[in-house]
């Protein structure tokens, strides 16, 4: 199958993307410069994005004897056989428990094993040539409604947000993340179920939301990648000036025309500078309407049973548990 040619591009910010909505919306700030981006790797990205605690944020896994422990013990392994790996057994010990209680690896008896997928050569192509294969299908097919969408905010002068609306309000939204977990087409979110994308896709985003600690009809949306991660922090530092401000437009006080004006949120007529998407918005219902076809193009072309055996995860919680 011939790939699909890009028609459209995403603007990719070196620094940061950021937004507010009342269930959806952001901003863009200090866009040092932009990236073209084909489109087909971002969806390709989603794909293969983990879900849960990435251990390789861990000091643990970036300790190269656990790192090779690990790998070791990727399908199962005596506790025997990591001896041999280390200097003694005390030290196998301890390795073992701080591994065990970081919930890194699972232990029956003397057989340990890793709590998370590791695929190393043939495991590794053969997943990601199912996530590209499912990637080139979707892609064609999702392309009305993201041209739709982009139309949109052409229109409403916020195209300098394509990044941000498709990423952090389309595939990194609540929208699809309600939906595949209502429909068990993803599963549970624990600790104790861990992907590694490693190397890291060079297009690596993610989304946080604020206020994180409770449910709230209204919400700040910051789309943010590693490079960002400095003018993140001032954001969600920031959130309680931010995002009483995005909704009302302009600052709610003296002191928050400073922080606004400081993280580079406030305009030259003293407006905030973040789209707000209002659950009565005929965009909030086409983000909803795409992120729908997109996980319901998920349903159709994502191979979830020769992933899964792949990544050899039990079967009451594997990805896409419930999928035909």
């Amino acid at each position: 199958m011939a790939k699909p040619r890009a028609v459209f591009t995403f603007i990719l910010s070196v620094t940061l993307l950021t937004g507010v909505t009342p269930t959806t919306y952001r901003a863009q700030v200090n866009r040092q410069s932009a990236k073209s981006v084909d489109p087909r790797e971002v969806l390709a990205a989603h794909l293969s994005h983990g879900i849960g605690e990435n251990p390789l944020d861990s000091h643990l896994v970036k300790d190269k004897t656990n790192a090779r422990l690990l790998i070791a013990a990727r399908n199962g392994a005596e506790y025997a056989q990591l001896l041999n790996l280390v200097s003694s057994t005390q030290v196998l010990d301890e390795r073992l428990e701080a591994l065990g209680k970081a919930r890194l690896i699972t232990r029956r008896a003397d057989r340990i094993r890793t709590a998370f997928p590791i695929l190393i050569g043939e495991q590794r192509k053969e997943y990601n040539r199912l996530i590209v294969q499912a990637a080139r299908q979707i892609y064609p097919k999702l392309l009305p409604n993201v041209r739709d969408l982009l139309r949109e905010l052409r229109r409403r002068g916020w195209e300098a947000w394509s990044y941000h609306f498709v990423w952090s309000q389309v595939f990194d939204s609540q929208f699809i993340w309600t939906e595949m977990i209502e429909r068990g087409f993803a599963p549970p979110l624990t600790p104790v179920l861990v992907w590694v994308v490693y190397p890291s896709h060079p297009f690596k985003s993610g989304t946080n939301y604020y206020p994180d600690d409770e449910l709230r009809n209204d919400l700040l949306v910051v789309s943010w990648s590693p490079i960002g991660a400095n003018t993140l922090g001032l954001i969600g530092g920031n959130w309680r000036t931010v995002y009483p401000s995005a909704l009302a437009g302009k600052p709610i006080d003296d002191d928050a025309v400073t922080q606004l004006r400081r993280l580079g949120l406030l305009g030259k007529q003293g407006q905030v500078l973040i789209p707000v998407v209002k659950r009565t918005d005929p965009l909030y219902h086409l983000l909803q309407q795409t992120a729908h076809s997109y996980v319901e193009r998920l349903r159709r072309h994502l191979h979830v049973q020769k992933l899964t055996a792949i990544m050899d995860i039990d079967e009451k919680v594997r990805l896409g548990c419930g999928l035909p």
